[in-house]
């Protein structure tokens, strides 16, 4: 699905300094930034819970969040691979990194 400005051209921006900085991946975890990135609104209910993390791999986006958030996720972030993580969040990012050969985060 093709993402709708102006995320569009955040994310080709985006991608086009992961490439100068030599990073294969970036993990957004504040709210404001994975909303401009994504559009994705959920706030995060308490300092150590989050309602979602945005992976940008060179080719590909994805937007981690757990099953109370998959809805609005699906409808905010469209462009998104909405991943419902039901475990550890790590455990779902070191298998996303392999999957798709991230070497730098």
């Amino acid at each position: 699905m093709e993402l709708p400005e102006p995320y569009d051209s955040r994310l080709k921006k985006l991608r086009r300094e992961m490439i100068k900085s030599g990073l294969s991946a970036l993990l957004v975890c504040r709210p404001e930034n994975r909303r401009y990135l994504s559009g994705y609104k959920a706030w995060d209910p308490q300092l150590d819970e989050s309602s979602g993390r945005l992976l940008i791999t060179r080719h590909r986006q994805f937007l981690l969040t757990d099953f109370r958030y998959r809805i609005q996720a699906q409808r905010e972030a469209v462009g998104y691979e909405v991943i419902t993580v039901s475990a550890e969040i790590a455990v779902t990012l070191a298998g996303l990194a392999r999957r798709y050969r991230v070497k730098r985060l």
